[in-house]
C-alpha cells in the first residue's frame, strides 16, 4: 500500500506528458527531495509486476514508463480511481 505521499505523487506524475522535476513534487507534497527519491523508490516496489515503473532521468525528473501496456493500464486506471 503507498503512502500519501505516494499516492499524490503517483497521481501528479501519471498526469503529465513530460517528465516531472523532483523538485516540483516536493512542493507539490511539502516534502524534501530526499523524501521525494525515498517514496519513488516505495512507489517502484509497489508497481513491480504490474507492468510500470516510475522512470528516473538526473536533470530531467520522473515519468511513469508503461513497458506492458496492457498490464498497466487497468492496474492504473483501478488504482487511481481508488485514490480519489
Amino acid at each position: 500500500m503507498l503512502s500519501t505521499i505516494g499516492r499524490k505523487i503517483l497521481q501528479h506524475i501519471s498526469s503529465c506528458d513530460s517528465y516531472v522535476s523532483g523538485e516540483e513534487l516536493s512542493k507539490i507534497c511539502n516534502v524534501s527531495i530526499n523524501t521525494i527519491r525515498k517514496e519513488i523508490d516505495l512507489i517502484n516496489d509497489y508497481l513491480r509486476g504490474h507492468g510500470c515503473f516510475i522512470d528516473t532521468k538526473i536533470a530531467a525528473g520522473y515519468f511513469l514508463t508503461l513497458d506492458q501496456p496492457e498490464l498497466a493500464r487497468p492496474f492504473l486506471a483501478k488504482m487511481l480511481k481508488e485514490f480519489r
